[in-house]
């Protein structure tokens, strides 16, 4: 039996917050566990918002969602297990996803979820409050792209890449983390590993990946190792987006690790590239903690 997760949702402007509490809700969340909606607000620039994107409307929805949510034809939810938390904007010069990861810790979350936002200012760089998440969230954090739904697939399988450079490092602890999400008997998981410009890789990777999957009962697993990409202005991030976006697998998910002492720009960090071009939910962790 799986551990009771708690998952805490950032309820914003974007056009994919909404989408984010309800993939939650519909797809990972049981009742028992906990599921907690924090939006940040500017009080004084929210009067000047049509009432579509106030705080009370916004809170409003997400409870409606949890009120009628059922599974199966059963209520899957207890009052208990949901709260709405509305803070004030400490700073106007801060991301509001700093104060949400702040809350976030503070509650002990075990996955963080935040719709993808992007830097209009520079399209080669993150926002400031998503690599605040990349360096400081001690949890897991996914990224919400699109909205996928089980009941709408063919065989209620959601389809999860997972990018692994080594098996003792952060992206094989991510890989481990993922399986606390994911369907055993139903999803696909499949593990790639691109190996190195002079064509090292980690032999026991694949053997090691199996084994796990094996171990957590997970039925639908492969392994496969990929060459890199012999055009040097290929980033290993636009290599795996090109594998997500144009490859003959359609995926719902992609986990990556990432250190969070790294230079966050797109020729160098494949995290970064994936954030930016792939068209995929994405799961990330640094490998603070895993809870």
């Amino acid at each position: 039996m799986k551990d009771k997760l708690s998952y805490c949702v950032c309820i914003d402007s974007s056009k994919y917050s909404e989408s984010s509490f309800e993939l939650i809700l519909n797809e990972f969340y049981h009742k028992g566990e906990k599921l907690t909606a924090v939006h940040v607000k500017n009080s004084e620039k929210e009067k000047s918002f049509p009432f579509l994107y106030h705080t009370s409307k916004k809170f409003n929805i997400c409870r409606s969602h949890f009120r009628h949510y059922k599974k199966d034809g059963n209520t899957t939810s207890s009052k208990s297990d949901y709260e709405g938390v509305c803070l004030e904007k400490s700073s106007l010069n801060s991301h509001s996803y700093s104060q949400f990861l702040e809350y976030a810790q503070k509650i002990n979350a075990s996955l963080l979820v935040v719709g993808y936002k992007e830097n209009t200012q520079k399209n080669s760089e993150l926002h400031s409050g998503m690599l605040n998440l990349i360096q400081n969230s001690n949890s897991p954090v996914l990224v919400v792209k699109e909205f996928p739904k089980r009941k709408l697939k063919q065989d209620g399988s959601f389809h999860w890449l997972v990018c692994i450079k080594n098996s003792y490092g952060k992206s094989f602890k991510i890989f481990k983390k993922c399986l606390s999400f994911i369907n055993n008997s139903k999803d696909i998981v499949r593990g790639v590993s691109i190996k190195s410009k002079n064509g090292n890789y980690d032999k026991d990777l694949e053997q090691k990946f199996n084994n796990y999957c094996i171990e957590k009962g997970v039925k639908r697993h492969s392994f496969k190792y990929l060459d890199n990409d012999k055009d040097e202005l290929v980033t290993i991030g636009r290599q795996l987006s090109n594998i997500i976006n144009f490859g003959e697998d359609y995926f719902d998910f992609v986990t990556l690790g990432c250190s969070p002492n790294s230079h966050f720009y797109l020729d160098n960090n494949p995290l970064v590239g994936v954030l930016r071009l792939a068209q995929a939910n994405i799961l990330f962790s640094n490998g603070k903690t895993f809870i």
